[in-house]
């Protein structure tokens, strides 16, 4: 009974080991996803903007004057 219990100690210190180790590299790859994804819209708004002919600046200029309700 004593080894079964001893076992069973092991066993509940391995999961709960196992379960913060999970966790901390869920933040991992969240932060990955986030990454990837801000990767994607700059290619995405770098492509646009060059369609239009614009530089980055000007494009982010544009935006900001938008945003503040000055227009284009």
């Amino acid at each position: 009974m004593n080894q079964l219990v001893d076992r069973v100690g092991h066993l509940e210190a391995s999961a709960i080991t196992i379960g913060e180790e999970v966790s901390e590299m869920k933040l991992v790859t969240d932060d990955v996803r986030r990454w990837k994804l801000r990767d994607r819209w700059l290619g995405v708004t770098g492509i646009a903007v060059r369609a239009l002919g614009m530089s980055h600046a000007e494009a982010i200029r544009r935006i900001i004057f938008v945003v503040m309700g000055k227009g284009w």
